[in-house]
């Protein structure tokens, strides 16, 4: 995967209180985990094609799938194949 090439992440916490901390800092997590787009949920499940792991009561969640297809693109776009 390309150092540049950006993820969507899925964060899920059952907390209230800490989804809303979550929202309001998902502009700077975005910046600082390179995330193109970042979901807060209550409740969801991990695909099995995905990466996961917990901190804090927060499940955070990287489709890998995605970060597969996005390798093969930044690949290309740097003239490898």
């Amino acid at each position: 995967m390309h150092p540049s090439a950006k993820v969507h992440a899925v964060l899920i916490c059952p907390d209230a209180d800490k989804r809303e901390l979550l929202r309001s800092f998902s502009g700077s997590l975005c910046a600082m985990t390179r995330a193109e787009s970042l979901d807060i949920a209550e409740s969801g499940s991990v695909p099995d094609d995905a990466a996961h792991a917990m901190v804090n009561g927060i499940e955070v969640v990287v489709p890998l799938k995605e970060l597969e297809g996005r390798a093969g693109q930044a690949g290309r776009a740097d003239g490898e194949e």
